[in-house]
């Protein structure tokens, strides 16, 4: 059975903000989040205001409620190390991860050994996007190692024509 949890880790998050190179781990085992913020349907959502890992032994992490992201992660240009995690859409979140700075900064964005699987088709909260695993937006530097990215579709006219397609990985680099 996975662990629902989502208290667990926005706790643990807020905690982070106020260690310098702070790590949230998550030991091997699967991890369901199991309520969604009113905030724009997003089941995790934080600003982190200093450097952070997130590290995983090989843990999976799936989405339990429809959002439009199931982690929304506003970096304010610090570095970020996300590894050995498994993003799961379930079918529900229009996209697994996305990272935000609009900071112009000189933060290192590294991504290794993770996926980001199996995300819904566009259009489902009113929104005209498609889907996607990984999205991150205005990061000057960005690694992506060693990892897979599955099963991320958009159905035939679905959207607003001319409106953003299904992307495994969407990097917007920054100023």
């Amino acid at each position: 059975f996975p662990v629902t949890i989502l208290t667990g880790i926005s706790a643990a998050l807020m905690a982070l903000k106020g260690i310098c190179n702070g790590i949230l781990y998550f030991p091997k085992g699967n991890y369901l989040l199991g309520t969604t913020s009113a905030r724009l349907n997003r089941q995790i959502e934080i600003i982190m205001n200093r450097p952070f890992d997130i590290k995983g032994d090989n843990a999976k992490i799936t989405c339990g409620l429809t959002a439009e992201y199931m982690w929304y992660l506003y970096n304010k240009g610090h570095d970020v190390r996300i590894e050995g995690l498994e993003f799961n859409g379930n079918n529900k979140a229009l996209a697994c991860l996305r990272i935000e700075d609009d900071s112009g900064s000189t933060g290192i964005i590294n991504i290794n050994n993770c996926a980001f699987n199996n995300t819904f088709q566009g259009g489902d909260l009113g929104i005209g996007l498609g889907g996607g695993g990984l999205f991150i937006n205005g990061s000057k530097f960005v690694n992506l190692t060693n990892s897979v990215i599955l099963n991320h579709s958009r159905a035939l006219g679905t959207g607003t024509p001319l409106s953003a397609g299904t992307v495994g990985v969407n990097i917007v680099t920054g100023k």
